[in-house]
């Protein structure tokens, strides 16, 4: 009687194993948010052979092999010589695409460069390896840029790729080319624009005899083409606009309006 009931137990153990698991696999997960997945049958414990094989509800075949899988659930059919089928239900993972959040700051004329900033990465994978413009970087900051379109590029340890175009503005000044001060709501006063970035600039104009009539540290009110508060006349005026005074490397922009 003892041993029956042994028997028994070690048969009913077994029996469990094998409705567990009816067949192996190796599933490898999607890459980069692509139909990269795949699943290998590497053994069936189940039935007799040959076998023939299915996912999702497709037609069964000899080849036991899946690739260009989606992320997410798949149905495995394997069926027997005798048409003995038995089914498991697997998830395929995804390895994301990374996903960049960039600063970036404008150069301002030639007394500060622009500069890009990873300021955040999300759904990758460290180490990361970094790209501007298909050069190889040190870290995330890219300093003493130009004027220009820049491509950023991420790679994580999955070999996942993500890229980001930014472009780096000038916000120098622009000095506008002339001035008609007749009083008429239009164009009545020398336009300097972005000069507020500058808070230290001066700028001084002189008349053809070289007699200075305008001259201002920083420029929050337009100049109204007029000395002393008296009209200048019509002519071509000489100015010079230094961006900022306390810096011998400061911009100084010069010319005749």
């Amino acid at each position: 009687y003892l041993k029956q009931i042994t028997f028994t137990s070690v048969l009913v153990v077994l029996c469990s194993m094998l409705l567990a698991q009816n067949f192996t696999m190796t599933v490898i997960k999607t890459r980069c948010d692509l139909n990269t997945g795949s699943v290998a049958l590497n053994s069936v414990l189940f039935g007799s052979a040959p076998y023939t094989y299915s996912i999702d509800g497709g037609t069964a075949t000899a080849n036991a092999f899946f690739t260009d899988l989606a992320a997410g659930s798949h149905t495995i059919k394997v069926i027997d010589n005798t048409g003995l089928d038995q089914t498991e239900t697997i998830e395929i993972e995804n390895l994301s695409t990374p996903e960049l959040f960039i600063l970036s700051e404008d150069m301002m004329c030639s007394t500060q460069l622009g500069f890009i900033e990873i300021d955040d990465i999300w759904t990758a994978t460290p180490p990361y390896t970094f790209y501007l413009d298909s050069v190889l970087q040190e870290g995330e900051r890219f300093e003493d840029l130009t004027a220009g379109f820049y491509t950023v590029t991420l790679q994580d340890a999955n070999g996942c790729w993500s890229k980001r175009s930014v472009q780096i503005d000038n916000d120098c000044i622009d000095i506008s080319h002339g001035v008609s001060p007749n009083e008429d709501g239009i164009n009545d006063t020398w336009e300097i624009k972005d000069i507020e970035r500058y808070p230290d600039s001066k700028i001084k104009v002189f008349n053809r005899h070289g007699h200075m009539v305008f001259n201002s540290v920083g420029y929050t009110e337009p100049w109204d083409c007029k000395s002393l508060g008296i009209a200048l006349p019509i002519g071509t005026y000489y100015y010079i606009i230094k961006l900022d005074e306390s810096n011998p490397l400061a911009d100084v922009f010069t010319g005749w309006r």
